[in-house]
């Protein structure tokens, strides 16, 4: 899988150089976290690895998640039975799949909305 080139590094890297944000630079990078897994959770898309080794910073100081190796779709986990809790935890397929399934959700609600 190829990623395009964020220039500004991880925020792990970040707040491990400088130890503490100003509050203000925080608020907009916590409401900037929410505001992306909201939009992933829209789409029934659960992340499930989020730290902030997953968080990329633009050049303009946007943020960008990363990393959805262990991301599941929403319906799959709650209707695959799980051998020890009842719920699959583990999600299947390749990136591929994801993706196709992504797509394959947002049609599905534009037909509904239409």
């Amino acid at each position: 899988m190829v990623q395009e080139f964020v220039p500004g590094g991880d925020l792990y890297s970040l707040l491990k150089g400088i130890r503490r944000l100003p509050e203000r630079h925080a608020a907009l990078m916590v409401a900037q976290i929410v505001q992306a897994l909201s939009h992933l959770h829209r789409l029934g898309i659960l992340h499930r690895d989020l730290k902030s080794e997953n968080v990329l910073i633009t050049a303009r100081g946007h943020l960008k998640l990363i990393d959805f190796g262990l991301a599941a779709d929403e319906l799959e986990i709650l209707s695959t039975p799980s051998a020890t809790e009842g719920r699959r935890l583990v999600p299947s397929g390749t990136i591929e799949r994801w993706q196709a399934a992504v797509l394959h959700r947002q049609q599905e609600k534009r037909k509904i909305i239409k």
